[in-house]
């Protein structure tokens, strides 16, 4: 559910295209524009993104509550509150790597979707769980923002995991990190595009 909401955020292609001019509008439009460039994806995906997760909770709700006797998992309110606010935080996160391998086109390009799509499926937990690692492997993973994206918001849901300081410090530390770093890259690759003339 979480993979198929959050892949509205994936922003990578629009921003190539937007680079390199192959979309109707270049960068240029954008640039020229009173809102940043990354609020401008960030309300265009943040729609479909919300309604994409919205429905997928509702058939979760109507599967649960239809056939109590084959989901092993119980919910309360308030781990659905918190799993929608590491949702959100999930976002946020991925976005901003979206974001950042749209940038990698500044100086590559083209984006490494697909490099990154490839990782992320075992990285981030959606291909195999993060807790059939070996333990060192598992400690590792479970430290990089992917598994902010995936694992641990559904970990939290089942009581995998406990919620703690450190962990939403954590989602936090990700989040700022990440925004900084594209913001960062985005400056650099201005520079490298005006240099280029798109």
């Amino acid at each position: 559910m979480i993979a198929i909401a959050l892949a509205s955020a994936d922003v990578s292609l629009t921003v190539q295209q937007d680079i390199t001019g192959e979309s109707e509008s270049s960068l240029i439009i954008y640039i020229c524009r009173p809102l940043g460039y990354s609020w401008y994806l960030l309300s265009r995906v943040l729609a479909p993104t919300t309604l994409h997760l919205g429905i997928g909770i509702a058939l979760l709700a109507v599967v649960s509550w239809s056939f109590p006797s084959i989901v092993l998992v119980t919910w309360t309110p308030m781990q659905v509150v918190i799993f929608l606010i590491m949702v959100m935080f999930s976002f946020v996160i991925a976005f901003h790597i979206y974001l950042l391998i749209g940038y990698c086109t500044f100086w590559l390009g083209e984006a490494p979707r697909w490099y990154y799509y490839s990782l992320e499926a075992i990285v981030g937990g959606t291909l195999i769980p993060l807790s059939f690692f070996p333990q060192p492997f598992y400690q590792l993973l479970t430290f990089l923002p992917t598994a902010f994206i995936y694992y641990y918001p559904v970990a939290v849901l089942i009581g995998f995991e406990q919620l703690t300081l450190p962990l939403m410090g954590a989602f936090i530390f990700w989040m700022i990190f990440l925004m900084l770093a594209s913001k960062l890259a985005w400056n650099q690759g201005l520079k490298r595009f005006d240099a280029q003339g798109g």
